[in-house]
């Protein structure tokens, strides 16, 4: 399945900050679509995904219905204050075992940045001009306890990693 998500930010790249920072609390806003689909508003999904100080929560409205729901970034994107700033497509691969422990990998992540007014368009065609080198595996356990059966077996360091921040990163050579 093919993931892309259009991300947003403040034109100063205040969230782009806050993120590579780490230190909540921090919110990403985006559009996502699933699939090859012909990136329309219509058929997109408005999410915010917020980090806690104990937790994160992700909110997901499909764009159709936005105007139903109260959602001040909804607003500061309508006002202009959150501006398109990133397109971000990859492959998603799905796996879970009998537990409901989930595991995914991102694969074919490529980048675009987002330039110019998107006011009133219906739909998009980016040209995607950066490939990540990475992939990227994530984990969900059911049970933070049977964390270290997982990692154990992986010879890697875990890490954080924002699709986000790291296209920004690699289109502009902006870091924190």
């Amino acid at each position: 399945r093919f993931i892309t998500s259009l991300y947003f930010d403040y034109p100063d790249l205040t969230l782009f900050t806050q993120s590579e920072e780490g230190i909540p609390p921090r919110f990403k806003a985006r559009i996502r679509w699933y699939d090859r689909d012909l990136l329309s508003f219509e058929k997109g999904a408005f999410e915010i995904k917020k980090t806690l100080p104990h937790g994160r929560k992700k909110t997901s409205v499909a764009v159709t219905e936005i105007l139903s729901v109260d959602a001040p970034e909804w607003a500061k994107i309508k006002a202009g204050q959150l501006q398109p700033t990133l397109f971000v497509r990859y492959r998603r691969a799905y796996f879970a075992d009998p537990h409901r422990n989930r595991a995914t990998i991102d694969s074919d992540i490529r980048y675009c940045l987002a330039v110019g007014n998107y006011r009133g368009r219906k739909s998009f065609a980016p040209v995607f001009t950066m490939m990540d080198p990475e992939n990227v595996l994530e984990i969900k356990l059911t049970n933070a306890a049977g964390i270290n059966r997982y990692l154990d077996n992986v010879p890697h360091i875990p890490r954080r990693f924002s699709k986000y921040c790291q296209g920004l990163s690699l289109l502009t050579g902006r870091t924190h």
